[in-house]
């Protein structure tokens, strides 16, 4: 039985073979195919790719250098340090952070000195004209 399966695919194979010679498109089109070996052996090299590209990642995230969960920061522990700058000029100064209680007080002593120079002057300039 196994040796007529053999021989009806030898003779199926002859007539595609007749049948490829006689149409050009049909035959170029066969040419051009992948076999099913080479998407087999293809499929084969992509899964051994892909199972040694997951190692690395793990290798990669499970080193001594990055603990549990190491991308978490606690920040309940920091103080306030969110710098939204306005100038660079004012960077590393208590006026550089923007819409808080440091900025509105240092602002508001600026403001309370140059007050004071304005009145010294306003003071000066009355002594000086009488």
């Amino acid at each position: 039985f196994f040796f007529c399966i053999g021989a009806v695919d030898r003779e199926v194979k002859q007539r595609t073979d007749e049948y490829l010679a006689m149409n050009p498109i049909t035959s170029w089109i066969a040419r051009s195919m992948e076999s099913v070996e080479d998407v087999n052996s293809a499929f084969e090299n992509r899964v051994a790719e892909t199972a040694v590209d997951s190692q690395k990642l793990y290798d990669e995230r499970h080193n001594a250098s990055n603990p549990y969960q190491w991308w978490k920061h606690e920040r309940r522990a920091d103080s306030f340090l969110h710098r939204f700058v306005a100038n660079s000029a004012l960077k590393n100064s208590k006026a550089s952070y923007c819409c808080s209680f440091q900025a509105h007080n240092y602002y508001r002593e600026k403001a309370a000195q140059r007050q004071i120079q304005l009145l010294e002057e306003i003071e000066k300039e009355k002594l000086s004209g009488m």
